[in-house]
């Protein structure tokens, strides 16, 4: 015989055997309560799209909801807040003018370090006016 048909009868043999061992293997998935071998790849499968997809609704829902905060300026500096804004405008009443013409009928702004929410017409005023409530003491 010449070396090659004795590497492919090796080669042959050896198939053979691992064969034999996956039809064992096969038979003690049944017996385990598997019907087949696959359906512990589908299982993982299954686990691994169904993380990827709530992994996905997770990232894409920050996207989808809508902000719920007042539309305003950033703090410029911690201690002056948007004074320097202010300042740029000429006035006060100017700075909310453009304020509002920028950012809507209410708007935000740091007047110094503090927070400050500026609704622009009376009407806007009255129905927002109960957030301004105090409770009586």
């Amino acid at each position: 015989m010449s070396v090659k048909m004795i590497t492919f009868l090796a080669l042959f043999s050896s198939i053979q055997d691992y064969s034999a061992e996956l039809r064992m293997l096969d038979t003690k998935w049944y017996y385990q309560g598997f019907s087949q071998p696959n359906s512990m790849i589908i299982t993982v499968c299954f686990l691994v799209a169904a993380t990827v997809i709530a992994s996905l609704v997770l990232y894409l829902s920050r996207y989808l909801v809508k902000e719920k905060t007042i539309p305003g300026l950033i703090l410029t500096t911690a201690e002056d807040g948007n004074i320097g804004e202010i300042k740029a405008a000429g006035s006060f009443q100017n700075f909310l003018q453009n304020l509002h013409n920028l950012l809507g009928p209410i708007a935000s702004f740091w007047y110094g370090g503090l927070y400050t929410v500026s609704i622009a017409s009376p009407e806007l005023f009255k129905e927002h006016a109960h957030a301004f409530d105090r409770p009586c003491k």
